[in-house]
């Protein structure tokens, strides 16, 4: 949907094992997000906890935040990705590469599992737009998804 000049876009992984199943440990895993990031434009990621770029990789935050310059346009296109705090692990560290890829990963913390017959449900929300950063807007957009049932 389309608001207030945002794009939102909600995701929602379901999942039901058909046994014990285990993901192990690792550095990634799950959503990830590349932007058209070139080393001669820049960009940045911004998490819930004011960390930036590099110091962001491998830390726990709500929401991440990355902007980049895009051609023919004076200010930057933004993706936030939000997760819900009613994901298992929330909240969970974030991947951050070198070229500004970004993701919420579980695993990045260790090992976690679905035990035969139960189910997982994992939710993020996507904000996309363009213009300056506002933690403060992106912070309220964050409680707002996180009040949803």
């Amino acid at each position: 949907q389309q608001v207030d000049g945002k794009f939102i876009l909600d995701l929602e992984w379901r999942g039901e094992a058909k046994k014990d199943i285990t993901m192990e440990k690792f550095y990634v895993g799950g959503l990830f997000l590349r932007m058209p990031w070139s080393e001669s434009t820049g960009g940045e990621v911004i998490n819930s906890e004011g960390k930036r770029n590099n110091e962001a990789e491998g830390q726990r935050a709500k929401w991440a935040d990355v902007g980049v310059p895009i051609d023919g346009r004076a200010d930057k296109g933004h993706v936030a990705i939000l997760e819900h705090p009613a994901n298992a692990g929330f909240p969970n560290a974030w991947r951050v590469d070198n070229e500004l890829g970004v993701g919420p990963s579980r695993q990045i913390l260790g090992d976690w599992s679905i035990q035969n017959g139960k189910h997982e449900v994992t939710r993020y929300r996507l904000i996309v737009y363009t213009g300056e950063f506002d933690n403060t807007e992106i912070t309220r957009l964050w409680k707002e998804f996180s009040a949803e049932k």
